[in-house]
């Protein structure tokens, strides 16, 4: 649909951030925009609740 600009998807239960992809260790052509913010978003969320997220790719972060 050309509306999509980016997918991330915030595991609370598991405390865990990620972005594509899941199906192999290719990065996306925009990985390092969407480490950069996945990095922030954790920053951010550690300063606002005291949480700790990992974050990195899908395949990265759960089949480490």
């Amino acid at each position: 649909h050309g509306n999509i600009k980016a997918f991330i998807s915030i595991h609370s239960y598991s405390q865990m951030l990620m972005y594509p992809y899941g199906y192999t260790r290719t990065p996306v052509k925009d990985q390092a925009e969407l480490h950069q913010l996945a990095q922030k978003a954790i920053t951010d969320l550690a300063s606002l609740y005291g949480t700790r997220y990992r974050y990195g790719s899908i395949i990265n972060t759960i089949y480490q």
